[in-house]
């Protein structure tokens, strides 16, 4: 048995995203032992930065790391240095700083061969969860998939030594090595990958078996199953309720009304994001109430532009003020203020002349926080595109460059879902050759093209999409004849053409 009690152990789930909070904060109450305290403390303050309280996790862990100075635990350091390598390095959301990262990653390497273990139960922990970080290193920030590959497979070596659960505790690095291998479009090992986790997690009745349906649900869309997709995430829904978990189940009816939207049963979507907030706000977490509300405004949003009814418009203009509302008690929690000022904007982009200013601002604010986000950036180029169309601005052109340059940066993912999440690029793409290249037949051919494509996967929201971008440029056929040469020349000159270029070869590739 390690260093902490059997109590504090219970909780400490290899699902860390799945960990029972409630049962963690109501153990803190009745712990007497500092270092087992410290420990609750940390599984909390993980938990923390999962769900991006970010605030709540940095005066957490600040405040174990001041408790450690007397209790001068190894193994707790080492987990207290994880923990900031890892919010450093970023998970999921942009690194926070390369090199604090570096610097954590370093103090772990120098000190997991060393720590005072009580039993193979913490040694076989902490090399596993060493070899976990530097897997994560591997892909985020040196975007060398092998060598993540080759140290999460260690990683999975050493958590299954560990004693009694080592089983059951490797799960959690097959998941992570099924992200690796579908993050390169390796369908056939992730899905091998998905499905240990699920054998393993059935065979305990462990919460597992909810990621990796999750995942498996996302691999058959990805591969243009959306019929499979959906019933694994029935299964998954299933699974929640019968551990009434209300995490699983409404992150399940959010994806149920993501499915039931790309099919376009719309009133059935529109019931299961309305639902998915029920169980959100039995949840209690501030940030996932946000999402509940969130993903109900995009459903409106997009349903107005899509359609351009502007009874859709004026109902996401109501939900747009659950958000405002919600954030105003939530000012410390820059997610839940970015994405409203994000939903803000999008309403703004559809006004007047200065609420389009409004909302460029904001879109230029989100890219600085969120520099890897395509959304935010086609957004505003939406919008600058729209003011050299109409008069030649040396500013804005300048701006158009600068951004199409940072566009290029950001890294494609390499399977079949480029032709989803690249639409929009290549709507983009083809407006930038209809207007700037003054190359109407060429801008056609790629939205037809994307168009074939997604017909493939039967997504008749996304095609009816495509229709609305070809149908307008057909309407406008002429009006590239009166750019002026010096704008097409310029942004010509950009990149952001070869970027899309790229996008479209990797989904050719692929499917």
């Amino acid at each position: 048995m390690p260093r902490f009690s059997s109590k504090a152990k219970e909780i400490m789930d290899p699902f860390s995203t799945q960990a029972d909070i409630t049962k963690a904060n109501k153990l803190l109450e009745e712990l007497k032992d500092p270092l087992d305290i410290a420990f609750v403390k940390l599984i909390i303050a993980n938990h923390y930065f999962l769900y991006k309280h970010q605030d709540k996790f940095l005066q957490l862990i600040t405040e174990i790391e001041e408790e450690n100075k007397k209790l001068k635990d190894q193994l707790l350091q080492f987990k207290i240095n994880l923990a900031y390598c890892r919010y450093y390095m970023g998970f999921n959301s942009p690194t926070v700083s390369l090199e604090q990262a570096e610097n954590y990653l370093d103090k772990i390497e120098q000190s997991y061969q060393d720590i005072d273990y009580k039993d193979d139960w913490e040694k076989y922990s902490c090399i596993g969860n060493y070899y976990a970080i530097k897997a994560m290193y591997e892909w985020k920030i040196k975007d060398d998939i092998s060598n993540a590959i080759e140290y999460q497979k260690k990683c999975i070596e050493a958590f299954s030594k560990i004693p009694e659960d080592g089983e059951l505790h490797s799960v959690k690095a097959h998941n992570n090595l099924g992200e690796l291998y579908r993050f390169i479009g390796d369908f056939e090992e992730a899905e091998k990958s998905y499905n240990r986790v699920l054998d393993v997690s059935k065979k305990y009745n462990d919460l597992g078996q909810l990621i990796a349906l999750e995942n498996l649900s996302e691999l058959n869309f990805d591969k243009g199953n959306l019929q499979k997709a959906k019933e694994l995430n029935m299964q998954r829904l299933d699974v929640a309720k019968g551990f009434n978990h209300t995490y699983g189940v409404f992150v399940s009816l959010r994806q149920k009304g993501f499915y039931l939207y790309q099919e376009g049963n719309y009133d059935e979507a529109i019931k299961a994001h309305q639902e998915s907030l029920v169980y959100r706000k039995q949840h209690g977490d501030p940030l996932q109430i946000f999402w509940g509300y969130f993903w109900i405004f995009e459903f409106y949003y997009q349903r107005f532009i899509i359609t351009k009814d502007k009874a859709f418009l004026t109902q996401a203009k109501q939900r747009l003020t659950d958000l405002q509302e919600l954030s105003k008690t939530q000012s410390d929690n820059k997610t839940i203020a970015n994405y409203t000022n994000y939903a803000q904007a999008l309403i703004l982009k559809n006004g007047n002349f200065k609420k389009k200013g409004k909302a460029a601002a904001f879109f230029e604010e989100l890219i600085e926080f969120y520099p890897n986000d395509i959304e935010f950036s086609l957004n505003l180029l939406e919008l600058l595109f729209k003011d050299v169309i109409q008069s030649e601005d040396q500013d804005t052109i300048d701006q158009i460059d600068e951004l199409m340059v940072k566009i290029n940066k950001i890294p494609l993912r390499n399977n079949p879902r480029a032709i989803f999440d690249f639409i929009s690029q290549q709507i983009f793409l083809a407006k930038y050759n209809y207007y700037i290249k003054g190359d109407p037949s060429l801008a056609l051919d790629i939205l037809n093209d994307a168009k074939d494509r997604l017909n493939t996967y039967k997504l008749d929201n996304l095609v009816n999409d495509l229709d609305a971008e070809i149908h307008g440029l057909e309407r406008e056929l002429t009006k590239w004849e009166h750019l002026d040469v010096s704008i097409k020349y310029r942004i010509k000159a950009s990149e952001f053409s070869k970027y899309i270029q790229e996008a479209m070869k990797i989904a050719d590739k692929q499917t």
